[in-house]
C-alpha cells in the first residue's frame, strides 16, 4: 500500500484522501501517512459481505442515530435505522443534566449500553461519534453546554470501547460536510450549509434519489405513508416522515438527524470507494490514478452536483 500511495502526485493523493475521508496534509508524507491510516481503520473491518455503519450525533438532551449498510453485491448502501430520543426523558425523568460527574458518567454509560444492546444496532462494524467543537466560535470562553458535549462524546467513546472488539472512531463534522456540501456550493447558493445537509437529505428521503442510497423496507413505508399524506402546507419534515414525536424524541427539526444520516452515509462511501480500489493496488501507477480521476468525477455528479 505505502509503495503505490509514494507514486501518486500530490493533486492525485489529495483526490484520493478526499475519496476515502482521510485528513489532509501538508506534505506528501503527512498525506501518504494519513490515507493508509485510514486504510487500515478499513482492513480491520475485513471485506464481510455486509458491513454496518453506525453515526451518532452526540447530544445531552437530543441524541440522533443512523446506521447505513453496505452489501457486497450492490454499490448503494442502504439505511437500516434512524432515529432521535431526549436522553433527559428516557434516562433522567426529564430532569436537566447538571455539569456533574456522577450525572454525565451514568448518563454516558446508560446511552453506551442502549446503543450496543437496540437489536437494530447489534451487527454495527463501525460506530462514529461526531468530534464536537471545543468552544463556541469567536468566544474564548467556554460555556456549560459545550463542556457537557465534550465530556458526553468522551465518556461515550470510552463506554463502547469497552468492548474491545468493537470499533469507534471521532468523525470530523467538517471532513463529512465538505464531501456533501462543497464550499463552491455555498458560494453559488448564498445558503448555509447547514441548510444545504438538510436540503439535501430531505430531497434523498423525500425526493427520488435512489443512487445514493436506498431504505430499508421498514423506513420505506413509514416515509411513503408520511409522503401520500397531506400536510396542510407545513414544510416536509424528517421528524415527522419517521413518525417521531416531542419530547420523547426531542424537539421537531431535523438538522440532528440530517447529520447523523450523512456522518454514517459518507463512512459507507469512504468504505466502498476502498473495497473498489484494493483491485488497482497491485496494478500501474496508472491504473490507480484512473481509478482515483474517475471515482471523483463520479464523486463530482452523483454528490457535489446532486444539490
Amino acid at each position: 500500500m505505502q509503495q503505490a500511495l509514494q507514486t501518486l502526485t500530490g493533486p492525485s493523493l489529495k483526490r484520493l484522501a478526499f475519496l476515502l475521508g482521510a485528513s489532509g496534509g501538508a506534505n506528501k508524507a503527512t498525506k501518504v501517512g494519513a490515507i493508509a491510516q485510514q486504510v487500515a481503520l478499513f482492513d480491520r473491518l475485513g471485506s464481510n459481505d455486509t458491513t454496518t455503519f453506525t453515526s451518532i450525533d452526540t447530544g445531552v438532551i437530543n441524541l440522533a442515530v443512523a446506521s447505513v449498510v453496505c452489501r457486497g453485491n450492490t454499490s448503494i448502501p442502504t439505511l437500516s435505522y434512524w432515529n432521535k430520543t431526549n436522553l433527559e426523558q428516557r434516562f433522567r425523568k426529564g430532569e436537566t443534566l447538571a455539569l456533574a460527574p456522577e450525572q454525565t458518567a451514568l448518563l454516558a454509560t446508560q446511552v453506551a449500553n442502549d446503543l450496543t444492546t437496540t437489536p437494530e444496532l447489534r451487527n454495527t462494524s463501525l460506530f462514529t461519534i461526531e468530534k464536537q467543537r471545543t468552544r463556541t466560535v469567536g468566544s474564548s470562553a467556554v460555556s456549560d453546554p459545550i463542556l457537557k458535549l465534550n465530556i458526553m462524546e468522551h465518556l461515550l467513546y470510552a463506554g463502547l470501547t469497552q468492548n474491545l472488539h468493537r470499533t469507534v472512531v471521532s468523525s470530523d463534522p467538517g471532513r463529512m460536510t465538505r464531501y456533501w456540501v462543497p464550499k463552491e456550493r455555498e458560494t453559488a447558493t448564498g445558503l448555509k450549509s447547514k441548510r444545504l445537509r438538510v436540503d439535501f437529505v430531505r430531497q434523498i428521503i423525500l425526493g427520488d434519489n435512489s443512487k445514493l442510497l436506498q431504505l430499508d423496507p421498514e423506513l420505506k413505508h413509514a416515509i411513503h405513508t408520511y409522503k401520500n399524506t397531506p400536510r396542510r402546507g407545513r414544510i416536509p419534515s424528517l421528524f415527522d416522515a419517521l413518525q417521531l414525536h416531542e419530547p420523547l424524541n426531542g424537539v421537531r427539526k431535523d438538522d440532528d438527524l440530517t447529520d447523523a444520516l450523512l456522518h454514517a452515509l459518507a463512512w459507507a462511501h469512504w468504505y466502498n470507494t476502498y473495497m473498489d480500489m484494493r483491485q488497482c493496488l497491485s496494478g500501474t501507477n496508472t491504473e490507480l490514478t484512473h481509478f482515483i480521476d474517475e471515482r471523483y468525477h463520479h464523486w463530482q455528479t452523483d454528490v457535489a452536483l446532486a444539490i
